[in-house]
């Protein structure tokens, strides 16, 4: 990777899938040059393109603009971020017509969010993951059971998304110790990025209007897209049913597997009368694993833009379709 100067120069995304055994996936978004982590999201899935987008979106309106250059791994998952954000950037410079203002990495070529998964690891998921492995250990939770998959996702991902949030914050109003190998500016990340000039720097932000914005959202990332709900609707009236009657307790570290558990007992005794709408996921599961939908051409007969090059970041796809690797407050239902 070319050295960073600047804030907003290049924003990196990657997934992590050290939950799957859970149903659970993360992704993330980061600016390497202040350290600033835009994102990081656990969802059911985050291969479609749909959901990427959103990710992306909702960080760009936080900061009113975009980056110069977003970068990420190859695959249909990320197409999407790379078209809106390109044509973004066509807007708001029609001399940059003909340009793809996205960067492929293949393999190991996208080092920084790597990092930023080893840092999570071990500094927030290691506890997570010991509490989740009691509650699979105890027979309490079986993924290939859709009424379980569903009633966890529902309990845990508005809890863990929430502790998540709370450890980005943490990270990105923290100053860390220098590292003397790094030309990297050493501060509070998010200070960095919000006074770029007290480290010599400009931000590199490119300026979008919000008519800009609600055109490519509508496009790229619909808001009534099957992806952004939690659970199917059929399943919500009768969860959010059991769970107000419950009190509408907060999950937490201590007590969210006994609201799962209590939630399952109800659910399962009356299963049978329900139905199979029940259990239903939308269309978003199987187009997360076919993408039958999506448009690869920007991904056609271009050139690799190389790791190494020295060229300005007017930046060519690739030819490479293949994946790579594998709130009541605070409990909200959907993503949109």
């Amino acid at each position: 990777m070319s050295r960073l100067n600047r804030p907003n120069e290049m924003w990196l995304l990657d997934q992590h899938d050290k939950f799957k055994l859970y149903g659970l996936f993360f992704h993330v978004g980061v600016d390497p040059y202040p350290g600033v982590i835009h994102w990081c999201k656990v969802w059911w899935m985050v291969r479609n393109p749909k959901l990427i987008a959103h990710f992306y979106f909702d960080a760009a309106h936080a900061i009113g603009g975009v980056p110069l250059i977003t970068q990420s791994d190859p695959g249909t998952k990320n197409v999407n971020v790379a078209y809106a954000h390109t044509a973004l950037h066509h807007q708001a410079d029609p001399s940059l017509d003909g340009t793809i203002q996205h960067r492929w990495f293949r393999k190991h070529g996208n080092i920084k969010p790597e990092i930023h998964w080893l840092v999570f690891q071990w500094d927030w998921a290691a506890g997570f993951q010991e509490m989740l492995d009691k509650g699979v250990n105890q027979g309490l939770y079986d993924i290939d059971d859709p009424l379980e998959c569903l009633i966890f996702h529902f309990v845990f991902i508005p809890f863990i998304q929430k502790e998540v949030d709370a450890w980005v914050y943490q990270r990105n109003w923290t100053k860390w110790c220098a590292d003397r190998k790094k030309v990297l500016p050493n501060g509070i990340p998010m200070l960095i990025l919000q006074k770029p000039h007290q480290w010599n720097a400009a931000d590199y932000k490119i300026y979008i209007s919000p008519q800009s914005f609600a055109q490519m959202e509508s496009k790229y990332a619909p808001s009534d897209d099957p992806v952004f709900k939690l659970v199917p609707d059929a399943f919500v009236v009768h969860t959010n049913t059991i769970w107000t009657a419950m009190g509408s307790p907060q999950p937490d570290f201590h007590n969210a597997w006994a609201i799962y558990m209590q939630i399952c007992a109800t659910l399962k005794s009356v299963q049978h009368s329900l139905g199979s709408s029940l259990t239903d996921r939308d269309s978003a599961q199987h187009q997360d694993d076919h993408n039958s939908d999506v448009d690869t051409s920007l991904l056609i007969d271009w050139e690799d833009f190389s790791s190494d090059s020295t060229s300005s970041p007017v930046l060519s796809p690739i030819a490479d379709l293949t994946e790579d690797e594998d709130n009541a407050e605070g409990h909200g239902i959907s993503l949109a």
